[in-house]
């Protein structure tokens, strides 16, 4: 299969009309935020765990082990291997 390639650095028509200092962006409200308390991030309303992930082998020898994860504490034991494994 062949490559489809565009060179844009020719384009005369992608330079942007206005200078940076006057360019305006768009405001977006919070949403899944906006009930918080001032200063609190979502991380702050999760209950979180410290747990050992490992993962074994057919033969129940250990391949991978990783003391002191924090995760959040209604993730199941394998949620938690496999995110830490990752």
């Amino acid at each position: 299969m062949g490559l489809l390639g565009v060179d844009l650095s020719t384009r005369e028509d992608l330079k942007r009309s206005l200078p940076v200092e006057q360019r305006t962006g768009i405001d977006f409200p919070r949403y899944f935020t906006a009930k918080l308390e001032q200063g609190n991030t979502p991380y702050d309303e999760t209950v979180w765990e410290t747990r050992t992930a490992t993962i074994g082998n057919d033969k129940g020898a250990v391949i991978f082990e990783q003391r002191d994860v924090q995760v959040p504490a209604d993730w199941s034991q394998t949620a938690t291997n496999i995110v830490a494994s990752k």
